[in-house]
């Protein structure tokens, strides 16, 4: 998984006479307009079943199917908090390949658990229960409702519990991301 990187050369990801796969892997929210950057060499790179966030992929021998990479948000569960485990309604679950994926994400959950391998670090539990850190009411929806009891809590009216960046703090920032969080869902 690479988010929010840069490299000096003006890529996320260089390879010099490289001959390697690229699967499975998400790059999303990362700094610079260029992706991957090959150069040199008899090698190749082939890209594979990929999250890619829009950017340029330069260089020569690189092989990129028509079909298999998604150039969707994956919806992590919360990226400003460090959370990349799926959504429920990511594009990213089940759309991996078999292809040389490890039998345990980094959690130690087994893979796949659904009907097939997802993309990205953390393989997607059907059977598990998901809480959205951004429903703060714990109604099930993220809507304005959760917007005002973020307020509330920030103004003192309320326990602080909705701490959406892990700062330890309850306050504007909670209050920025939640609203991001609801004008991606209209």
């Amino acid at each position: 998984m690479f988010v929010g990187n840069g490299k000096p050369d003006g890529s996320v990801l260089y390879f010099a006479d490289a001959n390697t796969s690229f699967i499975n892997c998400v790059l999303w929210g990362n700094n610079d307009e260029t992706l991957i950057r090959v150069s040199g060499g008899s090698g190749g790179v082939s890209i594979l079943s990929n999250v890619l966030q829009p950017g340029e992929i330069q260089g020569i021998n690189i092989f990129v199917p028509p079909e298999g990479n998604i150039d969707a948000d994956p919806l992590f569960v919360n990226a400003s908090a460090n959370d990349y485990r799926l959504r429920p309604n990511s594009p990213a679950i089940d759309a991996g390949r078999e292809d040389f994926a490890p039998t345990d994400d980094f959690d130690g959950n087994p893979r796949p658990l659904g009907d097939g391998w997802d993309i990205g670090a953390f393989e997607f539990d059907p059977e598990a229960e998901f809480f959205d850190p951004f429903d703060a009411t714990g109604d099930n929806a993220v809507n304005s409702a959760d917007i005002q009891s973020l307020i509330n809590q920030v103004l003192g009216a309320t326990s602080p519990t909705t701490d959406l960046n892990a700062d330890g703090m309850t306050n504007a920032a909670d209050i920025q991301l939640i609203i991001n969080r609801v004008l991606e869902l209209i």
